[in-house]
């Protein structure tokens, strides 16, 4: 049964001790732990522990001095040396003494379990090269007992004693070979006229490559750098695994000729392990040597040995690089995050690669990065050492171009030694090199590539690859990090962008002076503005998520209206653009509604909610019920007509300033007076007639006639006053769709309907057009148009009164407000100008703000020339600004 390990952790700190031998417990179960140096020692004089683990700070005496005395009781013993106030003199006393590692505090117990593995493993070598070297010298030594008069029995011992040293050296494999070559060949029945070279066996090939070499000429070293499987003698012993003699010059089976060949007796020696082939010792001998199986005893002793050698080689090379493709990989993993952008850690990345010896000194490559709008071209995103033409040829690659092109279309590694067929791209002065290209994968899809320029000749490996693809592994982890916080960065902007925009709409739906209401599928009120809760007198909470017809609407149209809605929802019928129906509110009260509905369907074109604008017409409806109570009347009327007319004309205009939007509330007062006004003469008239008729009556004149006569005067009066509200309803009902109309008409239009009021006022006020015959045609919504230029007007009005109010009048000056029209590159101008004395230009900027006004709180709400620039700029893609001018203030249109 094999004796299981030991350890010992010295640590001045109890809970360290503890924590890691709490740690290492499970994995290492013979754990002894000290806490000082002389505690320490007592456990190595009892037991033989195989790896120490010693802090270097501790009272008394140190960590240095305690490996001193350990390693003079076990010199086979491994020392791992670990400090929290660590130096550089301190590290390379440690090391200069036999420690195999050097950590600091904190100590990370997977580094801590890799160096005590490494310490059994350095151990376990040395033990089995002193078992070696023991069971040499008993052979040795029974051999100088059994042949005391043989010298090259003594030779031979030295010669393995002396290899044995040399595995010892910290010196590269290569040079350990060349030394070991000149030990064999000065074995004398050699000769060191000889010659002689150790090849070794390429990774991830079929060939034998020169490693050392005596007595080779210049010719002999070019030609036998490398020798395929199979080729030649000493090519053909990696089939056999063992040694080949040849005791003539057998031309006939020499492949590898050379002009300096010459009769020699030919040794090659198979170097292997565990039936793994790992080279071949070649030694070319005087053709006089005669066969001697010891001695081919001997230099399989020597092949074996160097095989140890090369496996011990190999495994601390392991331990070292990967080592050091774990801090690479840590100082990426680190670099990702730093605050910087993606191309400067992978340009960082690229100068840790120079930093490795594998690779070239200075080093040359890209890595690519394939964009997501861009799923076939390679984006440079890092370089280094690249030559100007050849790094604008290859800023943007597309896959399957070139060597780096097809790896990343394949998700393979591509590696070449030197350039050939396959490689596409070349420019002038291009040198010799080879490449690996290494895809960035995750999850099998290619994110980008890696590519490294090499020396001409470069030895592919298995190590390199390993490297390589953890260096991609972990990229690929830092790109797709960071593709996800750029999608996270831009979703944040989005909503930010969209909550800019519903806070916009807020105050659009909060401003408006009509009801808006938004439905789901099953009728519950997803959305209501400001007006909607005034109307009904609720607040928005008490309404949302509610079922808008078992909430609000009478009980009596519920089940009506609600089917209706359901049909309509589901395509039953075609959904009622206009319709009037009661809402219920709070109170109790019943308000009747005009809506105008629209169907909201989202992409697929299935209908998600229904957006619905209502205006309260109830006032509007008992004052039309009344008007017409009061036209019944006329006939009763007698010569105080016109005061009940005016009477009623107040009545009618306080009511009728509920009707429309919040824009249009300033000038509804001066639309009713303008109605008044245009009905009094039909009511004047109608009323002489009703005299008139009693006279008739009296004078027996009241026939057919007469009364066919009298009818029609009165019907042509009432169908003037008809029209005359048709006139002013078109004009307060907000326009729906976008039209071209034209301009000029829609201004005569609103003057004709508005001019009384500048005339009672004493202001004048004219359209000026440079040419009559030009035609004005926009595009925009007429309606709203007409609005803009009432508010602009109605401003202009109250200016000039106000002036009026402020400045003594000598009759000189003549009152007036102009509208100037005019044409240019296809552009409508319109400008409104009065002669009020302009606007103070320390308010001339906030004029279109939102409820900001001069007038005082009955006169204006600061809204009208808001809402004027959001008609023309917005829903008209115009123009709309202000300046003063020659004693007054000048709007001016653009559409």
């Amino acid at each position: 049964m094999m004796e299981e390990k030991k350890i010992l952790i010295v640590d001045d700190e109890v809970k360290i001790v503890e924590f890691i031998q709490w740690q290492l417990d499970s994995v290492y179960p013979k754990i002894y732990t000290a806490n000082s140096a002389d505690g320490a020692l007592e456990i190595l004089k009892s037991d033989i522990i195989d790896v120490l683990v010693t802090d270097i700070k501790m009272p008394g005496m140190d960590g240095i001095e305690l490996m001193r005395q350990a390693l003079a009781l076990h010199s086979d013993l491994q020392c791992i040396v670990i400090t929290g106030h660590g130096d550089i003199d301190t590290a390379v006393e440690a090391m200069r003494l036999g420690a195999i590692n050097y950590l600091s505090k904190p100590i990370g117990i997977e580094e801590l379990g890799l160096a005590i593995d490494r310490g059994f493993e350095r151990q376990h070598l040395i033990r089995s090269l002193r078992e070696k070297q023991e069971s040499l010298e008993k052979t040795n030594y029974e051999l100088r007992n059994e042949i005391i008069d043989r010298r090259a029995v003594e030779q031979r011992q030295e010669i393995i004693n002396s290899i044995l040293k040399v595995s010892l050296l910290s010196i590269t494999l290569k040079d350990q070979l060349e030394q070991i070559l000149h030990l064999v060949m000065s074995i004398s029945w050699i000769s060191l006229q000889s010659s002689g070279a150790i090849y070794l066996c390429e990774e991830n090939s079929d060939m034998l490559r020169l490693m050392a070499y005596h007595n080779l000429s210049e010719y002999q070293i070019s030609r036998f750098q490398a020798i395929p499987f199979d080729k030649c003698q000493f090519g053909r012993s990696e089939s056999k695994q063992d040694i080949i003699h040849s005791s003539k010059c057998d031309y006939a089976q020499i492949c590898t000729r050379f002009m300096e060949i010459r009769p020699y007796t030919n040794y090659c020696i198979a170097i292997a392990s565990n039936d793994r082939l790992l080279g071949v010792i070649h030694i070319f001998i005087n053709a006089s040597y005669k066969l001697n199986y010891d001695e081919e005893d001997f230099l399989k002793s020597i092949a074996n040995t160097i095989a140890g050698i090369i496996m011990r080689k190999e495994a601390e090379e392991k331990i070292a690089n990967n080592y050091m493709i774990q801090n690479v990989v840590n100082s990426i993993l680190k670099l990702s995050i730093e605050p910087i952008s993606i191309t400067e850690q992978l340009e960082k990345t690229l100068d840790m690669l120079g930093s490795l010896s594998c690779f070239s000194p200075k080093i040359t490559g890209c890595i690519f990065i394939i964009e997501k709008d861009k799923p076939d071209t390679l984006v440079m995103k890092a370089h280094r050492g690249f030559n100007p033409q050849l790094l604008k040829t290859c800023r943007r690659l597309p896959i399957v171009r070139c060597l780096c092109g097809h790896s990343a279309l394949t998700g393979k590694i591509i590696f070449k030694s030197a350039l050939d067929d396959t490689h596409e791209i070349h420019y002038d002065g291009i040198g010799k090199h080879g490449h690996y290209c290494v895809p960035i994968k995750s999850k099998e899809k290619v994110l980008g590539l890696i590519n490294l320029y090499l020396n001409e000749g470069h030895v592919r490996t298995y190590l390199e690859e390993t490297f390589l693809t953890s260096v991609a592994n972990t990229l690929a982890g830092i790109i797709e990090r960071k593709l996800a916080e750029d999608k996270i960065d831009y979703l944040d902007k989005l909503k930010r962008r969209l909550r800019k925009e519903r806070d916009l709409f807020r105050t659009y739906l909060e401003i408006v002076g009509v009801m808006i209401v938004i439905l789901d599928l099953k009728g519950n009120v997803s959305l209501i503005n400001k007006r909607g809760c005034e109307v009904l007198g609720y607040r928005e909470e008490e309404i949302i998520g509610k079922d808008w017809f078992d909430n609000f609407l009478p009980h009596r149209v519920r089940e009506s209206v609600k089917r209706i809605y359901l049909q309509i929802i589901s395509g039953g019928i075609a959904e009622l653009e206009y319709v009037e129906n009661q809402v219920l509110t709070k109170s109790g009260e019943e308000r009747i509604i005009i809506w105008h509905n629209t169907i909201i369907k989202d992409e697929n074109g299935d209908i998600i909610n229904t957006l619905s604008s209502g205006e309260d017409i109830t006032d509007l409806k008992a004052t039309q019920q009344l008007l017409y109570e009061k036209s019944k009347e006329l006939e009763r009327l007698n010569q105080d007509l016109e005061l009940r007319v005016q009477q009623e004309t107040k009545r009618r205009f306080d009511s009728e300033q509920l009707l429309v939007q919040q824009s249009k509330m300033a000038s509804m007062g001066e639309m009713i007076t303008l109605i008044a006004h245009q009905w009094r003469q039909p009511l004047n008239a109608i009323s002489a007639i009703i005299v008139d008729m009693s006279d008739a009556y009296e004078c027996g004149d009241l026939n057919a006639q007469y009364i066919d006569r009298i009818t029609k005067i009165i019907w042509e009066q009432v169908d003037f006053m008809s029209k005359t509200i048709d006139v002013f309803r078109d004009f307060l009902k907000p326009s729906k769709l976008k039209v071209n109309f034209d301009a000029r008409k829609s201004l005569e239009e609103m003057l004709s309907m508005f001019e009384g009021l500048f005339s009672k006022a004493n202001v004048a006020l004219t359209i000026e057009d440079n040419d009559n015959s030009e035609t004005y045609i926009a595009s925009g919504y007429p309606n709203e148009f007409k609005q803009v230029i009432l508010n602009m007007i109605n401003n202009a009005r109250d200016a000039i009164l106000g002036r009026r109010q402020n400045v003594l009048q000598s009759g000189v000056v003549e009152d007036k407000i102009t509208i100037r029209l005019a044409k240019n590159n296809g552009k409508i101008y319109i400008s409104v100008k009065d002669n009020a004395g302009g606007i103070p230009d320390d308010i001339l900027d906030k004029i279109f703000e939102p409820y900001f006004t001069t007038k005082s709180e009955e006169k204006g709400t600061g809204i009208g020339l808001y809402m004027s620039k959001t008609i023309i700029e917005n829903n008209m893609a115009g123009r709309l600004t202000v300046k003063n001018i020659d004693g007054g203030a000048e709007f001016t249109i653009v559409i």
